[in-house]
Formats: C-alpha cells, structure tokens, sequence
C-alpha cells in the first residue's frame, strides 16, 4: 500500500459485550435506544478528549496502533508510515473492525510504502524519494473531490432565473440552503455517525411540513437578516482535510452562529431541532392564500 500522509486508524472489537449483555436481558426497543446511546456518548467523549488533549490521545492511539503490528514492525519503520502531521480528528479517524487493516500486515500479505508519488513506470511506481513500488495492477484510492454545485450535484437550478451559485449562499442549520425555496437534504456528521444527523434531519422536515400544512403554507426559504451581522465561513465539518480546504471556494458558506452553523454536534442538533417547539427563526413562509390572491 502506497500512502502520502499517515492517518490514525483506532481498531474497533467486533464483539461489544455489553451490547450483547443488554440485547440478552431487555426488550428489544429499550436495548436498541441504550445500545444507540452508549455507541454515541463513547464516541462524543473520545471526540472531546481527542480535540481537547491531543498530545495524550496522540500517545494512545498510537500505542494501540503498534500494538497490533508490534510483532512485525520496529519502531522506527511504524513511525515512518504510522504518524499523521496533524492531530486526531483535525481530520477523519479510521476505525478498523477488529483490527482487520492492520491484519495483513501482521501476516505478510501486505507492505507500506509512506512518500511523494513521482511518477508510474512501466513496472510499478516510481516514488520522489528514490524508492521503487513494483506493481503488477494499481488501484487508485486517492482524488476525493466535493461535488461543486452542492447540493444539487449535476442538476443546473436557477432561482427567478438567476443561475444557483453555491458559494453565494449560507447553510441553514445544516439542512437547507438560505434564498432557495422548498429545499431540504440530508448531510451527517463528519465526527460521529452519519445517520445519526439523518434521524434529526428526517425528524426536522417532519415538523416543518406539519407547520406548513396547519397553516397553509406553500414556500418556505430560508432567509439571511442583513443587520444579524452573520460572519460567513467556509462549511468544514470542523476537518482540515484536503477535500474540504479545495472545495471552500464552490461550497456553500455556514455562518458563526445559530441558526447557520450546525450540523457538527449531535446532541445540540438534537435539542435545538427535534425537542420543543417548531422553531421559525430565519425562515420566509408563503401562505397559499396569498398566492391564490
């Protein structure tokens, strides 16, 4: 495997025993909402240790790293290939279920290579630092790129004929897009589980269709007040990855405060979204009378 840049990559039991304990001695629908629950304050807090002590999860998730290549790996070549220029979770952090990245390698069935590509040759591949990768068949895993007219992707949209321009417009709490009507999408968090903004997002629209059908209303748009002084800032998932940092520019923007920035904490998703009344802040609504009118 030919690597540029390291990543952190935590092994993950394939067995939660106190999963199982639950699922064995409570019913069904009470053991799936503590299992949920368990799976995701585990991994908020491991988030929040990450973010806040980096040096101390540096030192942790490394040492289980090594522990599972130890046997097959000096310290010197896992540093070379096992060592991020960045902190835990100022980008993505791999789980492997059960460890099985790192089993390969453990058998001798697989090799690193840490580097700059150079470029490919007739054999293999050819790296900046003088190294040669022999290679019978590549298989490139490398190029993400964010769709550039988020999120409609390749569908063109113009707004009283005026061409969409995602930069041009700000994020609303993380489910609609300020000056477009009658919009919603899905997207989850880049710390936690994906689906787990699903469920709020799913839960919000229902509100807000239940809203618009007890009043009559036939449009929604989310709008920017001009005089709430809204700093806009490039949507990234709170990451410094690559993708996000290339794509600031075609991105649509979030702003520095409720309600257009969210979408990267669960538990405030969940409060400010799902719990309580249906909140109309920063939402233009169209009643059908009015437009019958």
């Amino acid at each position: 495997m030919v690597q540029r840049t390291p990543s952190y990559i935590a092994a993950l039991q394939e067995v939660d025993p106190w999963a199982n304990f639950v699922n064995d001695w409570l019913p069904q629908n009470i053991a799936m909402r503590i299992n949920k629950w368990k799976a995701y304050l585990q991994g908020a807090l491991f988030y929040q240790y990450c973010t806040r002590y980096p040096d101390s999860a540096i030192k942790e998730i490394k040492a289980g790293m090594f522990s599972e290549v130890s046997s097959v790996m000096g310290r010197e070549e896992f540093d070379r290939h096992f060592t991020p220029p960045y902190n835990p979770w100022e980008q993505r952090l791999c789980l492997a279920p059960g460890g099985d990245f790192f089993r390969p390698i453990r058998e001798g069935k697989a090799t690193m290579v840490t580097g700059h590509i150079d470029h490919l040759t007739e054999n293999g591949i050819q790296m900046k630092n003088g190294n040669h990768v022999e290679a019978d068949l590549i298989i490139s895993a490398t190029g993400l790129t964010i769709q550039p007219n988020f999120p409609f992707s390749t569908i063109k949209v113009s707004i009283d004929g005026e061409p969409y321009k995602a930069s041009t417009h700000l994020i609303y709490n993380g489910i609609m897009i300020s000056d477009v009507p009658n919009l919603a999408f899905i997207v989850g968090y880049t710390n936690a589980s994906w689906t787990l903004k699903a469920d709020i997002a799913s839960m919000y629209f229902t509100k807000l269709l239940n809203y618009m059908r007890k009043n009559k209303i036939i449009k929604v748009v989310p709008r920017e007040d001009p005089e709430a002084n809204v700093k806009h800032e490039n949507f990234s998932g709170e990451l410094s990855s690559g993708y996000f940092t290339r794509a600031g520019d075609i991105l649509p923007k979030q702003g520095d405060k409720f309600p257009w920035k969210g979408g990267v904490n669960y538990l405030l998703d969940l409060l400010q979204l799902t719990f309580g009344r249906f909140s109309t802040e920063s939402l233009e609504f169209e009643a059908e009378d009015k437009k019958n009118s």
